[in-house]
């Protein structure tokens, strides 16, 4: 879901204010991001899957993906919450982003 995406987002911008120090590179990205959309479906919908579903989905076996999760909560220090104010901030940086992007579907449909 569209609030799925946005709440990664959020954890991944929560990682950096409370761990400034937090190297996000092209090798730790990808993990970065299947353990953010992994707790955020989880937190935000209604129907999840298994961990063997995202772990298949992201490439990475059941037991790297358990311990990416469970790093992440430590890191965010298991605030998931977050508030309508906040999703529509987030959304509308998005957006924005989106509306920038020369050529992107978003800009055209404005």
């Amino acid at each position: 879901s569209d609030a799925v995406f946005i709440a990664s987002l959020v954890y991944i911008d929560r990682i950096k204010k409370l761990w400034p120090d937090f190297e996000v590179s092209n090798l730790t990205m990808h993990r970065l991001l299947a353990a953010t959309v992994t707790v955020g479906a989880k937190f935000f919908d209604d129907t999840y899957y298994r961990n063997a579903y995202y772990a298949k989905v992201c490439g990475l076996n059941v037991r790297e993906l358990n311990s990416l999760e469970e790093e992440l909560l430590q890191l965010i220090k298991w605030r998931l919450a977050i508030s309508p104010d906040d999703l529509d901030h987030y959304s509308s940086i998005i957006l924005g982003k989106l509306l920038e992007a020369p050529g992107s579907e978003a800009a055209r449909a404005a």
